[in-house]
């Protein structure tokens, strides 16, 4: 892989995690006014599984913060656990 091709698919990665840490910042916000997360998925326009998922991350954690939220979805995603839905969390 040469240094133009590195340098692109770091700024894709970049992007997306970039696109990731805000959608997770605006369904937080959305869940802290009250709205359900059937609502927040229809105005975000994501699956209503990702708003679940990034809530009960949200309920889980000590301290959650955007970006602990998101690193925990990283973190899922990156162990495979994503594709298996009965590894999800619980409300």
């Amino acid at each position: 892989m040469n240094w133009e091709m590195t340098l692109s698919v770091e700024r894709d990665k970049g992007r997306y995690e970039g696109e990731m840490l805000n959608s997770i910042r605006l369904i937080l916000s959305k869940l802290s006014k009250g709205k359900t997360e059937e609502v927040i998925a229809d105005e975000i326009e994501k699956d209503v599984t990702f708003v679940h998922l990034i809530n009960s991350l949200f309920k889980t954690m000590d301290s959650p913060t955007p970006e602990a939220v998101f690193n925990a979805y990283k973190t899922l995603d990156t162990d495979g656990k994503l594709d298996a839905p009965e590894s999800l969390p619980a409300d």
